[in-house]
Formats: C-alpha cells, structure tokens, sequence
C-alpha cells in the first residue's frame, strides 16, 4: 500500500531532485527547476510523491497544468510518472497509478491528464498502467529513441558507427572547426542564429525557436544546459542545445546550417560533445527520439541510428479524462498544434 501526497510549492528543489536521482527512470523533465522553467510559460508545475509503509519513496509525479480554455484543465508530465526505485516492487505499478489519478483529480479538477513514461518498454508496465490509461489519439511524441552508453574511450564510440559516419566524422575533424560550450548570451545567440539560418534554408518555419523561451531555459536549468557551438574563421555554423541531470544526458536539439551541411560539421559536432559529456561523468545519452512514422524526418534518424546506440521504444504516452468527449477535444486541440504544447 502505498500513499501519494502533494509537495508544497516552496518545498525544496535538493530534496526533490535527490529523491529523483535515486530512481532509475528519473529525467531532466521531472526534475524539479524544469517545472520552474515552464511555469515561465504559463504553466503551472504540481508535484506529488508516493511513500510505502516503511517511509521510502517508490514513485514520484511533476505535472504541468494549463488552462487551455476557460474551463478546461489540461495536465502534461514530461518523463513522469518515475516508477522505478531501488529495493521496490514493480508489481504494485498498478494501485501506484490508480492511486495517483484518485489524489489529482481530488487536488486540480483536472479535465484531461497525458504522461509520457521515457521507461523502455516493458509488456507489465504497460499492462498495468493500461487498467487505468489509455493510448492518446493523437501522440506529441514519437515514442521512440536512440540510446548510447558513453564508453570511457574514443575508439570504442567509433566502432559503433557505421562506415559512412565514420567517413564524414572523419572528413568533419579535418575541418579544424573551433568550438565553444556554455549557455550564456552570446551562446543562445549563435545558437539561434545557427537554427534559424537551417530554418530559413530547409523552410521549416514550424521548427523556428523563441529566443525568450530558450533563455527562460538556460536561467531555469543553469548547470543543466549545455550549447555547443561549431565556428568556421569566427562563422557559427553546428550547434547543440544538450539537457543534463544525473549520469544522463538529453540531446534537446540540433542545428546545421548550409555552409556547415557542406563539411559535414554536425559529425564534429557530435564528437567533440561526447567528449564533453564524458568529462562531465555522463554514462547515458539520448538522442532525443526519433520518428520512424514521418517520412520527412528520416535524414534526422539516419543520423542518429548511424552512432551506433540501442533503438528503444518507451511505455510511451498514456492519458485520462474525465469524458471520451473532452478526450477528442483534447486530442483535436493538440493535433492542430502539431503536438506543440
């Protein structure tokens, strides 16, 4: 038996993120300064902790909550609910998410809630959280990625590859390119710039950054955001926005523009952020999903698949609502949003 209780919005971000950190599904989207981030925007971050009896946690749930209309309640949580803690039973996954929905609709009158599980997939995690859940009609993400376990040496990340990778890596390095990792302003700067020059030139408006939001990002997460920029005699031309929290690493999002498409400088780019990444003591990297079911993403998963990670599918979305009808309503509202929330 296991009880869950609301943590008070001046609770510590320590205490929360320390207890996050012991499971082994935590995430940088259920840590604590990450619902500070998108409170920023107009959400609202509720936090929710599940004890047993002998006074150890066993699951942990950030939810964003937004009021899409007037009347509506919408709930999201990235990455949640963390499920899978040290010397605890997964067999009680069941009660754990049943209690939950019972104490968030006791506490947010919420009409819908969505979460996305970045646990790999397991048939009893899914059985378990499908007596309680559904699948959504319409999916914000993929539900799949590349992993990588970072190894310690260069030569070993290289024998992942393929041979193509390895080729442009290589013809990538010879560039000389100079690199600069931070996430001040004038690392949000030419990271824009980079995107907005690979917006421009591949017309893809719909992926165009707000500056605003990024810099909410880097004062928010501080430590935890990682730019790297790529520059050609002093010219942006590749750059990375990385997440990090824990021994993980997220790859946020990723820009080349045309004179950096031309050298291949985004294979650069990769390695000299694996090797960040492993100065810093990250053991795991996600590439951030990719999308095997839209046909114009998959220069994006040929890129990703080529360093040689796991591909995974996580448990993936689930979500409730109150009635099937405010589900379609939902569901209607972010698929003309195109999944952006």
């Amino acid at each position: 038996m296991v009880e869950w209780s609301k943590i008070a919005d001046n609770g510590s971000y320590e205490e929360w993120d320390r207890e996050l950190l012991k499971s082994k599904d935590y995430n940088i989207f259920q840590s604590y300064n990450w619902g500070e981030f998108k409170r920023k925007s107009g959400w609202t971050p509720l936090r929710y902790t599940a004890i047993d009896k002998s006074g150890s946690h066993v699951a942990m749930a950030q939810i964003l909550i937004k009021a899409p209309f007037p009347g509506i309640r919408f709930g999201w949580a990235p990455g949640g609910p963390v499920l899978v803690f040290p010397g605890k039973s997964i067999k009680d996954i069941s009660n754990i998410i049943e209690s939950l929905l019972f104490i968030i609709k006791e506490t947010t009158g919420i009409s819908t809630i969505r979460f996305f599980s970045l646990m790999p997939t397991q048939a009893f995690f899914s059985y378990s959280i499908n007596r309680h859940l559904k699948r959504p009609i319409y999916k914000i993400n993929s539900g799949y990625s590349i992993e990588l376990e970072l190894p310690a040496e260069n030569e070993n990340l290289l024998s992942q590859m393929t041979s193509k990778h390895r080729y442009y890596l290589k013809k990538a390095i010879g560039e000389n390119l100079d690199w600069k990792a931070g996430n001040e302003d004038r690392d949000i700067s030419d990271f824009l710039k980079t995107h907005s020059d690979m917006v421009i030139g591949k017309t893809l408006q719909s992926l165009s950054k707000n500056r605003k939001d990024i810099e909410n990002m880097c004062s928010s997460l501080r430590d935890h955001v990682l730019i790297l920029n790529g520059y050609i005699h002093g010219e942006v031309v590749t750059s990375c926005l990385i997440l990090i929290f824990g021994k993980k690493a997220f790859y946020m999002s990723a820009a080349t523009n045309t004179r950096g498409r031309e050298i291949s400088a985004a294979y650069a780019m990769f390695n000299r952020m694996i090797a960040i990444l492993r100065e810093k003591g990250i053991s795991d990297f996600d590439f951030g999903g990719i999308d095997p079911e839209n046909s114009s993403a998959e220069g994006v998963n040929h890129f990703k698949r080529g360093f040689g990670g796991n591909l995974v599918e996580y448990v993936g979305e689930w979500e409730w609502s109150s009635s099937e009808m405010m589900r379609y309503a939902i569901n209607g509202a972010i698929r003309y949003k195109a999944g952006r929330l």
